[in-house]
């Protein structure tokens, strides 16, 4: 009597590892059409939220010179603003129909987000310390769901739209 596989165990063996990788690569598969969906998805949600804050308000987000009436005071960052200083505090914007590249465009996170209009609490400005003008993902701007993306704004006049970035 002989101890070794015939060809019929060896092939149910190979039938059953291909099933095993190809189930393995379907889900892989399955995990990053999720999270390009995810993209898909979240732009969407800030479209809406920046249509909305500007429907609510009249002002586009990070633009709105009277944030400080509705938000309070970020007393630390815009000490001659008006308004009371508390928590948790912002900045008016300057109420010129757009957001500015650097001032406006980090508010408008925040703006947005104490609106109730997206998830999650932003600074408002780039996290110090750093040395660069890189936000930073989570805290002054949203994270992705994907990978290592982040959101920031594009086209930053009345057609703003939320504009995806990955960091490698």
């Amino acid at each position: 009597m002989k101890n070794a596989f015939s060809l019929v165990e060896l092939a149910i063996v190979m039938v059953i590892l291909g099933l095993l990788v190809g189930g393995v690569l379907a889900g892989q598969a399955l995990v990053r059409n999720a999270e390009l969906r995810s993209i898909i998805t979240d732009a969407d949600r800030f479209q809406t939220g920046i249509t909305s804050f500007n429907e609510k308000y009249g002002y586009l987000p990070g633009d709105l010179p009277t944030a400080t009436a509705y938000w309070n005071k970020d007393n630390a960052r815009c000490p001659s603003d008006s308004g009371s200083n508390a928590a948790p505090g912002t900045c008016n914007g300057n109420g010129d129909g757009s957001i500015s590249i650097f001032i406006e465009n980090y508010r408008a996170w925040q703006h947005l987000a104490l609106a109730g209009l997206v998830e999650g609490s932003y600074t408002g400005f780039v996290t110090p310390p750093t040395n660069t003008t890189e936000p930073a993902a989570g805290k002054d701007i949203p994270k992705a769901k994907f990978k290592n993306g982040n959101w920031q704004l594009a086209n930053l006049d009345q057609n703003i739209i939320a504009n995806y970035e990955m960091g490698f």
